[in-house]
């Protein structure tokens, strides 16, 4: 009888602990760093960083020097430097530049005016998986949008 009960409290015992609640959790061996929380085996990054343990800086993909032709058939060159937080950049002339994931940004609009003249610009870019830098530029004059000017551009 003494037997038969430990028998059972062992059962019970491999049961409760092996039952569905016991399931191992994914993330137990996933180390996301700083920058990130795992779900469900995987890292959710914070903003502003990418990669498989979300140790890289997205900014970090766009800054530098950038080449390429305008939509005048001119050569064509930009820098971007950091901005005042990890989700910014600056473009010259200080555009501020926001990044909205690991491969593309928003620039806030900036207007200026010229001879009386109101003009807006802004744009937007991403990156392609072949390492280009596609640019659309936007401008408007007292309200009336040009058609815009995509640029393809090379890290320099």
């Amino acid at each position: 009888m003494f037997k038969n009960l430990i028998f059972i409290i062992v059962a019970l015992l491999c049961f409760m602990g092996c039952g569905e609640d016991a399931v191992m959790d994914p993330c137990t061996t996933i180390n996301c760093g700083e920058n990130a929380i795992c779900l469900d085996g995987n890292c959710d990054c914070n903003d502003g960083y990418y990669g498989t343990f979300c140790d890289s800086l997205i900014q970090d993909k766009f800054l530098g020097d950038w080449s390429g032709i305008d939509c005048e058939n001119e050569n064509f060159n930009v820098t971007f430097r950091e901005g005042n937080n990890i989700l910014n950049l600056i473009l010259e002339n200080d555009y501020q530049i926001e990044i909205i994931d690991e491969n593309s940004f928003n620039i806030i609009d900036l207007e200026f005016t010229i001879l009386d003249k109101l003009y807006v610009s802004g744009g937007f870019g991403k990156l392609l998986e072949d390492g280009l830098l596609e640019f659309t530029a936007t401008l408007s004059e007292n309200g009336v949008a040009f058609p815009p000017c995509v640029i393809f551009m090379t890290k320099d």
